[in-house]
This record gives C-alpha cells, sequence and structure tokens, in this order.
C-alpha cells in the first residue's frame, strides 16, 4: 500500500465516524523517524456551538497517563537520571515498607516494587484492565502500522 493510500483510508475512516456520529471529532498525528509525516482532523471539539476540532484542541486523556509516564521514565532512563531497578520508594516515600496479602493476612513484601515493575505492569498493584482500544482506533492502527512495516 503506498503512503498515499493509507493516509487516504485514514481520512476515509475518521470522515466516516465523525459523519455517523461515532466520534464528535479526532485529530491524528503521526510521527515517523522523528519527522511528521501525517495529520488530519475532522469532526467538532465541541458540537453543541459547532467548534471543530484544531490542531491546538486540548483533550482530556484519561488512560493515557500509562504511555506519557513510560516515556518519560525512558527519557529519564536515557539520561543516566534513574535504573529501571530502582525502588519506587526512591521517588515516592508512599512505596516504602508495602505489605502484600498472604494466606488473608498483610506481611512484608519479599522485595521493594521497583520501575520496571511498573512499566511491565507487575507490580501486583490493581489496575483496570483495558485492552486500550477500541474497534476504531484497532482499524487505523492496523492501516498505519501494515503500510509503514
Amino acid at each position: 500500500m503506498s503512503v498515499t493510500d493509507w493516509k487516504d483510508q485514514v481520512r476515509k475512516v475518521l470522515r466516516k465516524e465523525t459523519a455517523e456520529g461515532g466520534l464528535a471529532g479526532a485529530n491524528l498525528l503521526v510521527i515517523r523517524k522523528g519527522e511528521e509525516i501525517f495529520y488530519h482532523e475532522d469532526g467538532y471539539a465541541c458540537i453543541e456551538k459547532g467548534v471543530p476540532i484544531r490542531r491546538d484542541t486540548i483533550f482530556r486523556i484519561y488512560s493515557m497517563t500509562k504511555p506519557i509516564t513510560a516515556a518519560a521514565v525512558m527519557i529519564l532512563l536515557e539520561r543516566g537520571e534513574i535504573d529501571l531497578f530502582d525502588p519506587v520508594s526512591r521517588f515516592l516515600e508512599g512505596f516504602r515498607g508495602q505489605m502484600v496479602c498472604e494466606g488473608g493476612s498483610l506481611v512484608p513484601a519479599e522485595r521493594e516494587v521497583n520501575v520496571r515493575d511498573l512499566l511491565s505492569m507487575t507490580s501486583g498493584m490493581m489496575q483496570k484492565t483495558d485492552a486500550g482500544t477500541t474497534p476504531l482506533a484497532r482499524k487505523l492502527r492496523n492501516i498505519i502500522l501494515s503500510s509503514l512495516g
């Protein structure tokens, strides 16, 4: 699939979703190798007021905190300011002396949770499970990734 073809497919999918009311509005930016290769916006930031989506529209990010935090951690790791095996308590006092449930009782954890545990979602902390994608997100992701390899 050529670059033009996948871009046209993405535009078509987003236009259809906004036209049919599946989305109020959307904007999508694709960066590859540090270069912006695609941007598209469609629909409304506020349907009631007729305010269109723009490049500078502010969105609530909800469950996007994990990937944003992970990116920040990778930057700190790259700079040598943290190590993946640093205990989280080095940065957040509340993580010191954690307890775990064993046989119905709370007992001290065998080791402290480290940064790597948080990034790999293996810290043992309860969290909402979420596939992280909607059918639309999967469709767009497949179009883009199958074209860019």
